[in-house]
């Protein structure tokens, strides 16, 4: 299977940011937030996370919009974490956007930091 880095997206939790509305069944709502894309595609990011927690890993359903000029385009993305350390976690799953210009699926992988907030995914296109 060969891959290539599609583009990355850079996360950043915002405890004033509004969630976005999903199914009841995705889970327990742990917040929004904000960030940007750079790559292949580029723009600002909104975003509500939703997971099936346990206490070193849960499963994580991310709904969001990434903004380009004056066009959005709505994206979900499902996936799980582990615990690595005291506050990272490490996160992978698959991505798909609703404009059918956009590879899918697309795979992501990456870091979280629950002290700062902050993710990095990596966004990989097979």
């Amino acid at each position: 299977m060969n891959s290539e880095r599609w583009a990355v997206f850079e996360l950043v939790h915002d405890s004033s940011a509004q969630p976005l509305a999903v199914k009841d069944d995705e889970g327990k709502y742990i917040g929004s937030g904000a960030g940007h894309a750079e790559g292949a595609i580029r723009g600002d990011l909104t975003w509500s996370l939703y997971e099936k927690v346990s206490e070193n890993s849960c499963g994580m359903y991310l709904r969001g919009a990434l903004r380009r000029g004056e066009r959005e385009t709505i994206f979900e993305a499902r996936g799980f974490a582990e615990r690595t350390g005291r506050s990272e976690w490490s996160v992978a799953g698959s991505l798909r956007f609703d404009d059918p210009s956009i590879p899918a699926p697309l795979l992501w992988n990456g870091r979280f930091d629950e002290n700062s907030g902050r993710a990095s995914w990596n966004l990989w296109k097979i």
